[in-house]
């Protein structure tokens, strides 16, 4: 039986919704606020920064600590540091310290929350300074590992000892050569270098760069060492130093200078090469030992002007040069001093030794800065050699440049043919007067002799040799056989000179043409046409240096637009050989030098025989005024044309000599100023003898036959005088010259030693860790007392609070 039954059972499930008003009640009931109050909450953050600050001055604390450790640590193993790399090595440290310091503020930043901004900028900052310090460490490794020092301070080295031996190292300080000096320092060196090690001695001479057998050869060599007048310069030397132990296979290489500083031992050309083979040779050492003295004190004969070497009997030697001084100043006395000749003056072995006479003299005030003239005339001299030399009067430190040697010859005068078209008078007075002036013949170099050019075509080769010279003047076409007769004379050693002029034709009646076939075996090149200019006249152009030709007027400015031009021949195109002496204004020849067989033939365009006043007159060479630039260019054209410009006599030391020996002797002895005879064959071709080894200052005597057919010549050598100067260079210019901007110049054994170390062993750090090191601790006790004293203030501030409650 049912009790209760409903309609709708189903919808009683709707009794579940009673359920929505509990849930609305529970999630719609006030709940209650969480108040913190002000001072709890600033005490927790206060705690919180406290903590952080806290922990962060540990942090510091122990890294100053650990610091400080590492570098007790790095101290106590002594690193070292090679020289070329401090700076490297000074930058990558700082800017490594920078980083650490850098990176400790992005820790601060971070750890102690500061400021966004500041936390960037901080970060930035220490990566930048982290980038640069591993890119500087990066490369101061890799230099590191290319430096040669791993061998170790004893380990054995490619020593190269490079010596100066310059006759400037004679120069006397404390009774001492500074040779001498630089021996000491050597031999003393030698004995301080490693066991095992390779020694290799060089000087100017260049004649032992090879590596001693051993330590007793390298002190011979050294030991054995003596000035060189002639030889290679001291940068070709250290060149050479360089490549010698570069090829060594030790590890450490050092090369070894031993110079007086002086300037003019460093060519600028020079020393930026050697500048290039330091640069490629960076493996090696250089060390440089001064030997010089500061302030060096020198009286100096210059070098000799030109003078003429062949002069004629009865004719006067005029020797010119400079005094100079350095570091003082006061009179001197010049004295010329002729060889003694003859069975007196027995040759005793070296030819500087035999005695002189005093043939002139002359006192000079000579002041440091400044070069005061000297000039010495002498004559009488008989035919033959002579040979002698000026002596600077007064010792000083420095004797080799006190003496310039000299050699002459005396000859009788030399014969001088002119020839021109009749009437002869007409044209050869300028030429004649310029060559030999009228008056008293004795003394001069030349004797003239004039003929017509129909006379000279009639003259047999023979006696034609008999003049050293021919000259003609304004020729005419005339007849091959006289071109002939001119080339068969030249061919054989005779010098012609042609002056040209109207006569040779170039007009209607006498077409260039004719000229040009008769004389076609003698002219360099065919005559073209006479070239005209009146307004402005043309003008000679001449490039004097170097020119045998134009040697009389070197020293001098010639105004050749005061000594007009106004016509002149023009050549065709000239073949290989002829040399142009001198030029017109618009760059066409006007004086040729044509080697023509043994002899030669110079050629001026226009003539030097018309009178000024003339009509149709080419030229005022030979008429203006003043007549010394025409005189000079004669005297010139003569000495070449007679060879006295190819006679030598005088050369510089390292130079070599030529004779002219008869071709009836085989063989000839050379004496050199030190005694010593080589015996040398001449070229039986060219009948000369070719002599390289003026190394010495001096006369040189060359003899040939015996007491019946007795040949004897002589010749002199000279060191240029530039080579005595003492002018030390500034250090520091030499170090940039040289590319060592770091080399240290050693004066004394200890400053040596002190260099060597550094090189071998490098910079050492030990007393500059120490001194970081030190600071470093006092910045911990600074940073520990601060700290300490915050933590006891906090505890005294925290129980003065307790107490209070």
């Amino acid at each position: 039986m049912n009790y209760v039954s409903f309609a709708n059972a189903i919808l009683l499930a709707g009794a579940a919704l009673i359920s929505v008003p509990i849930l609305l009640h529970l999630l719609m009931r006030q709940q209650p606020k969480r108040i913190v109050f002000p001072a709890v909450r600033f005490i927790k953050q206060r705690q919180q920064s406290n903590r952080r600050r806290l922990r962060f001055r540990h942090l510091l604390l122990l890294t100053a600590r650990c610091l400080a450790i590492l570098l007790l640590v790095l101290a106590v193993a002594r690193p070292s540091v090679p020289p070329e790399l401090v700076d490297r090595f000074v930058a990558s440290s700082v800017v490594g310290s920078l980083a650490i310091a850098a990176l400790l503020g992005v820790a601060a930043a971070y750890w102690l929350q500061s400021r966004r901004w500041v936390f960037i900028a901080t970060a930035v900052v220490a990566a930048i300074l982290v980038a640069a310090g591993a890119a500087l460490a990066v490369s101061w490794v890799g230099a590191r590992s290319e430096s040669n020092l791993s061998g170790g301070a004893e380990s054995p080295v490619a020593a190269a000892l490079v010596f100066d031996t310059s006759p400037r190292l004679t120069y006397k300080h404390d009774d001492r050569e500074r040779l001498d000096v630089a021996r000491e320092m050597a031999l003393w060196l030698v004995d301080q270098l490693p066991s095992e090690s390779e020694i290799a001695v060089l000087n100017s001479r260049s004649d032992s760069s090879a590596f001693a057998i051993d330590r007793g050869a390298a002190r011979k060599k050294i030991e054995s060492l003596g000035p060189t007048a002639a030889g290679l310069t001291l940068p070709q030397v250290v060149a050479e130093a360089v490549t010698r132990v570069r090829e060594s296979e030790l590890v450490q290489r050092e090369v070894y200078i031993f110079t007086d500083l002086a300037a003019v031992a460093w060519p600028l050309e020079e020393t930026r090469r050697l500048a290039d083979t330091l640069k490629d040779g960076e493996d090696v050492r250089v060390y440089m030992v001064d030997v010089g003295v500061q302030k060096p004190v020198n009286f100096t004969l210059g070098d000799l002007d030109r003078f003429e070497e062949s002069i004629p009997a009865g004719g006067t030697l005029v020797l010119r040069t400079d005094v100079s001084s350095i570091g003082t100043g006061g009179d001197r006395v010049v004295e010329l001093h002729e060889f003694l000749a003859g069975e007196s003056a027995a040759l005793p072995g070296k030819p500087n030794d035999r005695p002189t006479r005093v043939r002139a003299r002359q006192t000079v005030a000579a002041t440091p800065g400044s070069a005061q003239r000297v000039e010495l005339k002498t004559g009488g001299f008989g035919e033959g050699t002579t040979q002698g030399y000026l002596q600077l009067v007064g010792g000083d430190g420095l004797a080799y440049d006190d003496r310039r040697y000299f050699t002459v010859t005396v000859a009788p005068s030399r014969r001088v043919l002119v020839a021109s078209p009749k009437p002869v008078d007409n044209y050869v007075l300028f030429l004649t007067q310029a060559i030999a002036p009228a008056g008293d013949a004795s003394g001069q170099r030349y004797t003239c002799e004039v003929m017509d050019l129909d006379q000279l075509a009639g003259t047999r080769l023979e006696e034609l040799q008999t003049y050293a010279a021919v000259c003609v003047l304004d020729p005419t076409p005339a007849t091959a056989k006289l071109w002939t007769l001119l080339a068969d004379y030249t061919k054989l050693g005779g010098g012609v000179g042609v002056f040209l002029g109207g006569n040779a034709g170039g007009n209607v009646r006498v077409p260039v043409a004719k000229i040009n076939e008769a004389a076609a075996g003698f002219l360099p090149a065919p005559l073209v046409r006479i070239r005209t200019r009146t307004t402005p006249p043309f003008q000679l152009v001449t490039d004097s240096k170097g020119d045998a030709i134009l040697a009389r007027l070197a020293n001098y400015d010639v105004p050749w637009s005061a000594y007009p031009v106004y016509k002149y021949w023009e050549w065709g195109e000239l073949p290989r050989g002829v040399r142009v002496v001198a030029k017109f204004d618009d760059e066409r020849p006007a004086i040729l030098d044509q080697p023509l067989g043994q002899g030669r033939v110079v050629w001026m365009t226009t003539p030097v025989s018309d009178p000024a006043s003339i009509l149709g007159y080419w030229n005022l060479l030979p008429t203006a005024d003043p007549p010394w630039p025409f005189l000079g260019l004669v005297d010139g054209m003569m000495d070449h044309l007679t060879g006295g410009s190819a006679q030598r006599f005088n050369y510089r030391t390292g130079e070599s000599a030529v004779l002219e020996v008869p071709s009836r002797y085989a063989s000839v002895v050379v004496t050199t100023p030190v005694g010593d005879d080589l015996t040398l064959k001449p070229d039986a071709k060219q009948q000369r003898l070719f002599f390289g080894g003026t190394e010495w200052p001096g006369c040189y005597l060359a003899s040939a036959g015996g007491t019946l057919d007795r040949w004897q010549r002589g010749f002199s050598a000279n060191a240029p005088a530039a080579e005595s100067n003492l002018a030390r260079i500034d250090p520091a210019a030499l170090r940039e010259a040289i590319g060592l901007p770091k080399l240290e110049i050693a004066r004394s054994q200890e400053e040596i030693n002190r260099d060597v170390s550094r090189g071998r062993v490098g910079v050492k750090l030990f007393p500059w860790i120490m001194l970081v090191l030190a600071g470093m601790l006092a910045g911990e006790f600074v940073l520990a007392t601060f700290f300490y004293r915050t933590k006891a203030v906090d505890r005294e501030e925290a129980g003065a609070a307790k107490r209070a409650a």
